[in-house]
């Protein structure tokens, strides 16, 4: 599901409703340096509630004071995030 290193998380699966909460609540336990970088390299398929995940991520980052980046996100993403109009406010890119 998900494959951890030191300050990176690498998602290995699509994220859609039927599988969200799992895989944000692995994340959600591995962010922990002060520094984490997110990679989508190797996963397909998502719907909308990715988005939920992402602002999950974003939030428990800001209390915590970690730097969080996400790096190669699927382009499916962002037009997802450009579809809601919350691009900008993710703070995500390629």
């Amino acid at each position: 599901m998900i494959k951890t290193e030191p300050g990176r998380i690498i998602i290995e699966v699509g994220i859609r409703f039927d599988n969200v909460q799992t895989v944000s609540e692995s994340v959600l336990r591995h962010l922990q340096d002060k520094k984490v970088a997110i990679f989508f390299c190797k996963t397909e398929r998502y719907d909308s509630s990715v988005l939920a995940a992402i602002f999950a991520w974003l939030r428990k980052a800001q209390d915590d004071g970690i730097d969080l980046v996400f790096s190669e996100v699927p382009e499916e993403i962002l037009d997802l995030a450009d579809l809601y109009g919350i691009q900008e406010l993710l703070s995500i890119g390629q």
